[in-house]
């Protein structure tokens, strides 16, 4: 079955599944530090029966790309776009307890930023869904130590790893610390996403190449063809 928008409003993006009104209204009081009427439409969309893992996508990334954007433009200051950060990462804390999470099947996950990588909200996002999804998910968060990652990659053996990437700068550091991290676990899957890559995939040379995972459903996507097979 197809999924439909929830609500009756005319859509800006076809493949958004929230009305284009109610989006609009989110990024206003988001970008005016109205956390009380942020966290208010999120609940309306929960008790009409959206998903999280679609309000995670098309809610709360969608509108932080916004806000990004306003601020490239000059159009919101740096001030701005931290509060709709820090009104963005509230509303994770209280809308994942709501959500209702697969059994556990034993497979872990590791999920971080690279070294100098101080936007993580994208990767809470993927290491919450994964949690939902039934997987042991750790989540180190912004600004990682290669050295700490590896060695928690070497304690911690997972099946998994997630790696944030949001300035294109940091795209080779990626790079080289998927290769290190292979060399010491060949079988382990590894994806990577945020504005800092771009394409289906990021090229190891010899290595082959890791998928680029820009959003939620591409990332159950791979996990449905990849580790669930």
């Amino acid at each position: 079955m197809n999924k439909q928008p929830v609500g009756n409003a005319t859509m800006q993006d076809p493949l958004c599944l929230i009305p284009s009104s109610t989006f609009d209204s989110y990024v206003s009081n988001l970008i005016n530090g109205n956390k009380r009427h942020c966290l208010s439409i999120v609940e309306i969309l929960i008790d009409k029966g959206m998903p999280i893992a679609d309000i995670y996508t098309h809610l709360f990334q969608r509108s932080l790309y916004k806000v990004g954007r306003l601020w490239e433009e000059n159009k919101i200051s740096v001030a701005v776009e931290h509060i709709a950060t820090a009104i963005t990462e509230t509303l994770l804390a209280q809308t994942y307890p709501r959500a209702a999470a697969l059994p556990k099947h034993g497979r872990r996950a590791v999920v971080a930023c690279v070294t100098g990588e101080r936007h993580q909200i994208g990767s809470r996002m993927i290491a919450d869904i994964l949690e939902l999804r039934g997987w042991d998910s750790h989540y180190l968060g912004a600004d990682t130590p290669k050295d700490a990652l590896l060695d928690l990659l070497l304690t911690l053996q997972p099946e998994l790893l997630g790696l944030s990437v949001s300035l294109s700068s940091n795209a080779d550091q990626a790079k080289r610390l998927i290769r290190e991290a292979l060399a010491h676990r060949p079988s382990m899957l590894c994806v990577v996403g945020g504005q800092g890559v771009t394409g289906n995939s990021l090229d190891l040379g010899e290595l082959a190449s890791v998928p680029v995972i820009s959003n939620i459903e591409m990332l159950e996507n791979y996990l449905r063809q990849h580790a669930d097979a």
